[in-house]
C-alpha cells in the first residue's frame, strides 16, 4: 500500500534512470527509479545486451524501497573501504 500521507502515485509515472556501470563486455548495472502498481522503488538490474547493439533487463537485479537506499549505500561504502585496505582497489572515489 502506498505510503499514507504522501500524495496519491500515478501509475504512470516515467521511470528516471540514474546512471548505468559497464560490467563487462555484454553487461552492465542498470540504476533507475521505478512506480509499479502505485509503489515507487529503487531498481538496480544487470543489462544484458542485444543482437542489434541495444541493452535488454534480465530477471537478475534487486529492487529497493527508497527509504532503504542510505542503509545501501553505507553498506557499498563500506565494502569499498574493505576492499582499499585489503588492496584489492586504490581509495579513489568516482
Amino acid at each position: 500500500m502506498p505510503n499514507p500521507g504522501m500524495p496519491p502515485i500515478e501509475h504512470n509515472e516515467p521511470d528516471r534512470l540514474t546512471g548505468t556501470l559497464r560490467k563487462n563486455a555484454r553487461e552492465e548495472i542498470a540504476v533507475a527509479l521505478r512506480t509499479y502498481k502505485g509503489y515507487r522503488f529503487c531498481d538496480v538490474r544487470l543489462m544484458a545486451s542485444k543482437p542489434d547493439g541495444g541493452m535488454t533487463p534480465t530477471g537478475k537485479g534487486v529492487t529497493l524501497k527508497p527509504k532503504d537506499l542510505p542503509e545501501l549505500i553505507g553498506l557499498l561504502q563500506r565494502a569499498h573501504e574493505a576492499a582499499v585496505e585489503a588492496g584489492w582497489c586504490d581509495g579513489d572515489v568516482a
